[in-house]
């Protein structure tokens, strides 16, 4: 599936979207930070807004990573970071 995922103002490829899915990853961009999801009715990936803050990174660039990461980003537990088991 060669679509692009729309996440706030940033656009990823579908493939990748699923690999960060996959490794448990949450997306931060400048301002939000999104979980991702994906529907096997529909067999697309997507994603929801979860927190809003200014300058979590440059202005144009994201990361992904995982929820310890976020948590360690923003300095207080927002994220569960114990649930190591497989997504469904």
């Amino acid at each position: 599936m060669a679509d692009n995922v729309i996440i706030g103002k940033l656009t990823l490829s579908h493939n990748e979207v699923l690999k960060h899915y996959c490794d448990h990853k949450y997306i931060i961009t400048h301002g939000a930070i999104y979980q991702l999801f994906y529907s096997n009715a529909q067999r697309r990936a997507y994603a929801a807004q979860i927190f809003r803050a200014p300058n979590l990174t440059r202005r144009g660039t994201y990361r992904a990573a995982t929820a310890a990461e976020v948590n360690e980003l923003l300095q207080f537990d927002l994220l569960r970071t114990d649930d190591d088991s497989p997504r469904p």
